[in-house]
């Protein structure tokens, strides 16, 4: 294990593999529970089974990793402008 990982932080990297190994297996409806639980609202029914995935994914590594800082979501939001 990496000296920066404690064994905490190891066995939540180790999880995460894990659950995004299984995501391309589950069901579309299940997918979509997973997004409501995550994102606490309803996907689009547009969003296909991709967007699905990758929003699970995302989701689920920004609570292991971290998500953007504040800094970069208001540069973000500039960019937007």
């Amino acid at each position: 294990m990496p000296r920066h990982l404690s064994a905490k932080n190891a066995a939540a990297s180790a999880d995460l593999v894990t659950k995004l190994a299984t995501l391309p297996e589950m069901a579309a409806v299940d997918l979509r529970a997973e997004w409501r639980r995550l994102y606490r609202a309803h996907p689009s029914r547009r969003i296909g089974r991709y967007l699905l995935e990758l929003g699970v994914a995302w989701k689920l590594q920004e609570r292991v990793h971290g998500g953007l800082s504040a800094a970069m979501k208001r540069r973000l939001a500039d960019l937007v402008k």
